[in-house]
């Protein structure tokens, strides 16, 4: 038996190694560089590899990777190899929480791989790592539930290879929660097992626990951590159950290091929930949609620009391989096996929320906490591993049945006369005659593959003897099927197409001063670029940040603070657009915020039509670089000045009101939402000594009152020091930070130590004492 499992895991292995071939021997990257080069400026509009401006072959995935993942993980790395704790990023939403917005996935330990290898081969490991551990701890548990190698093998392919793997792989964040979710149960069944063990199987559950929620997407963790306390409420009794509850709330209590910062955030974002129209139409999955399971393309694909439907592909993808299915049958005739109708009514009740049905059509007009806010198919996750479970159930009860020539063709029929029906129904669709034949295509690689299972089915009903070897076969191909659509989705570029340096990404993070910088019109840099660049812009783009910097950002339109969330603005905060020469001169409250902000430097690029009334030689300095514009705002003050005049607006109307007016001046005036606050009288003059990610020096002197301004998002932890001794740092302009002065020469420190990291930190280290001391009685107790 060991032989065999030691066979099992080369397979293993074996396919993962199939699956990286092009970067095991082309040195290829999963990251989706054909995207970056072809669709996101200023790559865009420059000649990459022999390929014309913005012509590369790309696959048009993972934007987010580009925008989020990619940028904030190596930001955090940086700062981990600088010596700091990555707390907070200063290079986009004018400053932001790093570590709390969880998908930086800043504390993960597997991020140690960094320190070993370059940034793309470390990222490319941790890709591989995400399919590998899904099938080793699924073949494990499995094989723990008294599964046989074959079956095991095929439950394992089912899930780790499933499509919501293939669509999710390059985020680097959801897929590891996957991989350690089946070693959850694992460790359910080793303690069920009540032996020498037991400490392994209580260590292994908070362990994988604390690994889930650092991986970079609390809401996915939270899913597979519920479905793991259900299965431990089935599998355990008495002191064993109760204990394990305690394993899994010191998990949460390890996690308290990035989870209590990350409640913090989420208690001051501009994250609102989706409507109820939105989570109807767009969100869950519709009744018609869930023949995706059987046919995964049958409204198309994304990647060959087929998918016609409104919604996202990523989101309603079920298939876990036709193959598979034909076994389905098998595991519900084994009923009466406990665990088999534990994974039958999972099913079930998994498949009843990620769909639009009455029940949820009436649950969702309720807020929920982890599901109103973000997608209720997140869980289909779970869903493959359920049906991959009784696949692996099915396989070893269809060994066991009497098979006739009878039977089969009676299933093949019935299967053949499913596809007719199904057809014929999508010929009632709206839009299928537009797109018949994309469907007719689905429809034609199922029947391939059908038939070529009914042709091995036919093989080992009339040669029992070659059963196994003829479910061998059967797994090849299963294999087979869903390498296909993992080739098709995930990119692998050569390592020059991540994040390739371009003469505008140096001159934007270039200067030994902090400035800002933005893009007008088709000049505009993506959000978050500038964070692997570690240039300072003021737009972002993250599920969680700052409500009110969302707010002021919003005023730029029309001079009115965003007063509520949309779809558009809940993970955006952007400054308006705008286009040709006038827009940009008529918009007084862009150019108000532009300059509160501090951004000095103005991209421009030649086909928006701007001119010398756009931008006139008074106000702006121009460069030129290629077919770029460099505009240099000289109205724009410093990021961190000195105020020196102060107003009050206590309410949003009083704000917008003081700060929108024409004598407003943003280089020296203040605007204090407390009446209480000493009035701003003198003027001074600053020397910035020092702008870190989590800390901002300067040298002041002043002749009266005034305010050392930091036109940086506030955000709670920042904390001011004033000659060495802590002083009131004060939300002011809605969005930024000061810290009141008196006259004289002053050294001034702003420096983030926020309390929920301090807290966290405590709760952990706590947590991880509770931890070996549990340990230590589960090892006396059992």
């Amino acid at each position: 038996m060991k032989k065999q499992n030691l066979f099992a895991y080369f397979f293993i292995f074996l396919i993962v190694g199939i699956l990286f071939h092009k970067s095991i021997i082309k040195g290829y990257i999963p990251f989706p560089g054909d995207v970056l080069l072809s669709s996101f400026k200023p790559w865009q509009v420059s000649s990459y590899d022999g390929y014309v401006a913005g012509s590369i072959p790309n696959k048009a995935q993972y934007p987010d990777v580009i925008r989020q993942m990619y940028p904030w993980r190596i930001e955090a790395i940086r700062q981990w190899q600088e010596g700091k704790v990555p707390l907070w990023n200063p290079y986009n939403f004018s400053g932001t929480p790093l570590l709390a917005n969880f998908q930086s996935a800043a504390m993960y330990p597997l991020n140690s791989i960094f320190l070993f290898f370059s940034k793309v081969w470390s990222w490319t490991v941790l890709v591989a790592i995400q399919p590998l551990f899904a099938l080793l701890f699924s073949y494990l548990y499995f094989r723990s539930i008294r599964v046989s190698v074959l079956a095991s093998l095929f439950g394992a392919v089912s899930y780790g290879l499933s499509n919501f793997m293939t669509v999710w792989l390059e985020y680097n964040t959801v897929g590891h929660i996957m991989a350690w979710f089946p070693l959850q149960l694992l460790s359910i069944e080793i303690i069920s097992e009540k032996n020498n063990r037991i400490v392994l199987g209580y260590s292994l559950l908070t362990v994988s626990v604390f690994l889930s929620l650092l991986a970079g997407h609390p809401q996915v963790a939270f899913y597979a951590i519920f479905f793991t306390t259900m299965y431990g409420l089935f599998r355990l009794k008495g002191r064993e159950r109760l204990f394990t509850y305690v394993l899994i709330l010191l998990g949460f209590g390890l996690s308290a290091i990035q989870i209590i910062p990350g409640i913090e955030l989420m208690g001051v974002s501009a994250r609102a929930n989706h409507s109820y129209i939105q989570m109807m139409k767009a969100n869950l999955i519709q009744p018609w949609q869930t023949l995706m399971l059987f046919f995964p393309n049958l409204f198309g694909n994304p990647v060959s620009r087929t998918y016609w439907l409104s919604d996202t592909y990523v989101g309603k993808v079920t298939s876990i391989g036709l193959v598979p299915l034909f076994f389905l049958l098998s595991a519900i005739r084994l009923w009466k096996v406990r665990i088999v109708q534990f994974f039958i009514i999972a099913t079930l009740v998994i498949g009843i929320f990620i769909t639009v049905n009455p029940f949820t059509s009436f649950l969702y007009l309720f807020p929920l906490p982890f599901i109103s806010s973000s997608n209720p198919t997140l869980m289909v996750f779970l869903f493959s591993f359920c049906l991959a479970t009784l696949t692996s159930f099915g396989i070893d009860g269809w060994k066991r049945e009497t098979h006739s020539l009878k039977k089969l063709v009676a299933r093949f029929i019935q299967v053949f006369m499913g596809i007719i029906v199904i057809a014929a129904v999508f010929l009632l669709v709206s839009g299928l005659r537009t797109h018949a034949a994309v469907a007719l295509r689905a429809l034609l690689y199922a029947g391939v593959f059908a038939f070529l299972t009914f042709v091995v089915f036919y093989i080992a009903i009339r040669r029992k003897s070659w059963m196994s070897g003829v479910l061998w076969i059967l797994l090849l191909i299963h294999i087979a099927d869903l390498s296909y659509a993992f080739f098709k989705f995930n990119p692998f570029v050569p390592s020059s197409y991540v994040f390739p340096p371009h003469e505008i990404t140096q001159l934007m993070a270039d200067g030994k001063e902090p400035r800002r910088f933005w893009g007008y019109g088709t000049a505009a840099i993506d959000a978050n670029l500038a964070t692997y660049f570690r240039a300072y812009s003021p737009d972002g783009y993250d599920p969680l940040y700052p409500k009110w910097y969302g707010e002021f950002i919003g005023a730029s339109k029309d001079g009115k603070l965003l007063r509520s969330f949309t779809n558009d603005t809940r993970s955006d905060a952007r400054i308006i657009s705008g286009f040709g020469e006038t827009d940009f001169r008529d918009n007084e409250f862009r150019k108000r915020i532009l300059r509160s902000l501090g951004i000095s430097m103005i991209l421009d690029r030649v086909e928006n039509g701007t001119t010398d009334k756009t931008f006139p030689p008074g106000e702006f300095e121009q460069s030129k670089i290629s077919d770029w514009r460099i505009l240099t705002d000289l109205k724009s003050p410093a990021i961190v000045r000195i105020a020196s005049q102060s107003k009050v607006g206590k309410t949003r109307e009083e704000f917008e009101k003081i700060y929108f007016q024409p004598d407003f001046d943003v280089s020296k005036d203040v605007v204090f939402h407390d009446q209480s606050l000493p009035v701003l009288s003198g003027s001074g003059k600053i020397s910035l000594t020092e702008y870190r990610s989590d800390r901002i020096s300067a040298s002041t002197e002043t002749d009266g009152t005034t305010m050392m301004l930091s036109a940086s998002t506030y955000y709670p932890g920042w904390r001011a020091y004033i000659d060495g001794k802590e002083a009131p740092l004060l939300r002011v302009n809605w969005t930024m930070s000061g810290v009141i002065l008196s006259s004289g020469k002053h050294d001034v420190l702003l420096r983030y130590e926020p309390d929920s990291f301090r807290l966290g930190l405590w709760v952990s280290v706590l947590s991880l004492f509770l931890f070996f001391c549990s340990l230590i009685y589960s090892k006396k107790i059992s």
